[in-house]
């Protein structure tokens, strides 16, 4: 289902799909699993918060409340 801004704003919850991420949302905020352009992972209060592996450089990390707390596995541009 596509969420609006409106929907956000009046504190959605459920599954959803925004301009350029899919979502679960809990009171308008993006919490659960979600995927959009740059990440894909876990969220809490619209941060990231748990594992998730960036789209970009395949680098594996840890967050918490959307700070990097350990990086787990970092992808070499040759491959390794």
């Amino acid at each position: 289902m596509r969420v609006t801004a409106k929907m956000l704003k009046n504190g959605y919850s459920g599954p959803g799909e925004l301009e350029n991420a899919v979502a679960e949302f809990k009171e308008g905020k993006r919490h659960g699993l979600a995927v959009d352009n740059t990440y894909a992972g876990e969220y809490k209060d619209d941060k990231l918060n748990g594992y998730a592996i960036n789209k970009v450089n395949k680098n594996l990390n840890r967050f918490e409340d959307g700070v990097i707390t350990e990086q787990l596995v970092t992808r070499y541009m040759n491959g390794n």
